[in-house]
């Protein structure tokens, strides 16, 4: 995995996503760590596959443009959106261009599923994050004892899972910098349904090339 990120004043924590767990698909693929450019994603698939930039998205989208178009680096694609909190206009550059995303699908709605994934490499996941449990956490396990709703309005990337006792986990990884949270990550809750803070609705999977 890379580092935690900081995805600041701009609503593009689709774009962080999608290429987070592009990156980590590079990687197990047999590749060298590359850090990925969400700014690509915010500027170029910004009002395609109802992605809209600073102000949402979702990373199944982003990998829409993404089968066409290779991702770029970081450095050649610096995130600049995070302190204006506006998109940029779209300068990608094929020439520079590491991978193409060939495939990605839905995990179905269940714990087994998900683990089962999830010991294959890290999966965007979605969440509630509008809520004092997710967005005051710093350590533990959000459980639904904590009342966390299930409406989706964050992305973000669920690279593992463990238990407590009998109670299993998912360990996720948020883009709101490593001062957030457990160093930048949560430890959200397995359950049935829906999942806590909704994480079980939109768990997806890419492949890359």
């Amino acid at each position: 995995m890379t580092p935690v990120k900081d995805q600041g004043q701009c609503g593009s924590c689709w774009a962080f996503s999608a290429t987070e767990t592009t990156e980590s698909s590079y990687v197990l693929a047999g590749n060298d760590q590359v850090i990925m450019s969400p700014q690509e994603l915010v500027d170029c698939a910004r009002g395609l596959f109802s992605n809209h930039g600073c102000n949402g998205g979702w990373y199944y989208y982003a990998w829409k443009w993404n089968e066409t178009n290779m991702t770029m680096a970081e450095k050649a694609y610096p995130y600049t959106s995070g302190k204006t909190g506006d998109e940029t206009a779209c300068v990608y550059d094929e020439a520079k261009g590491i991978t193409l995303v060939l495939d990605y699908g839905q995990v179905k709605e269940d714990t087994e599923s998900i683990k089962a994934r999830l010991e294959l490499g890290p999966v965007s996941v979605a969440v509630n994050a509008d809520n004092k449990a997710f967005r005051n956490y710093s350590s533990g396990i959000v459980t639904e004892a904590d009342n966390c709703p299930t409406a989706l309005d964050h992305a973000i990337q669920a690279v593992g899972y463990g238990y407590e006792g009998k109670q299993g986990y998912y360990i996720v990884r948020n883009s709101w910098n490593t001062t957030w949270g457990d160093q930048g990550y949560i430890k959200i809750g397995m359950a049935d349904g829906k999942g806590v803070c909704g994480i079980n609705q939109a768990v997806y999977w890419n492949q890359v090339a």
